[in-house]
């Protein structure tokens, strides 16, 4: 059980200075006062943290000091480990994001990789040619074709379909 000052029933009760707060406990109302167990408050005893008055008995008042100056530490050493970690993580997403620029560059000068306004460009000249060189069959063939046979027909389509193919084949050349 905890033994607290003694006050005098005239005086209205006061809190004393923490400083001069002091009361005996055992292991195990320390324990319980610090929602630990028993191993773990002799652990902190045997690094100091807490402070023994004898065998299995606390200075109450310095020992929970010493636990939250502890605590404290902890803390700070964690939110510390937390802000170098971070930075770590920021340092290193910049160095891989340096790293990928480098290689995007060294592919750029490379000729592997091409913008997206010149791959777009190509596209629309391709579909452009496309469209022309169809076009371009379609009015060639509407009149000539009328009238021949399915064997005949079939034979002058491919070959127009051939010349379109090839037209179209050095069109892209040019691209």
């Amino acid at each position: 059980m905890v033994k607290l000052p003694k006050l005098s029933n005239d005086s209205p009760p006061e809190t004393p200075p923490p400083s001069s707060f002091e009361f005996e406990v055992t292991l195990d109302e320390l324990a319980g006062l610090l929602e630990l167990g028993t191993r773990r408050v002799a652990e902190l005893r045997s690094n100091g943290i807490l402070t023994p008055i004898g065998r299995g008995r606390f200075d109450g008042a310095k020992s929970i000091q010493g636990y939250l100056r502890h605590l404290r530490q902890e803390l700070a050493v964690k939110a510390g480990a937390s802000e170098r970690t971070t930075l770590l993580q920021e340092r290193t997403l910049k160095v891989k994001a340096d790293r990928e620029l480098a290689e995007l560059r060294l592919e750029r000068e490379r000729g592997e990789v091409v913008a997206v306004a010149t791959v777009r460009e190509a596209g629309v000249k391709i579909g452009a040619a496309i469209s022309s060189r169809l076009a371009m069959l379609v009015n060639d063939a509407a009149g000539s074709l009328a009238g021949l046979d399915e064997k005949e027909l079939h034979r002058q389509l491919a070959g127009r379909v051939d010349s379109v193919l090839k037209a179209f084949h050095e069109d892209l050349e040019k691209v």
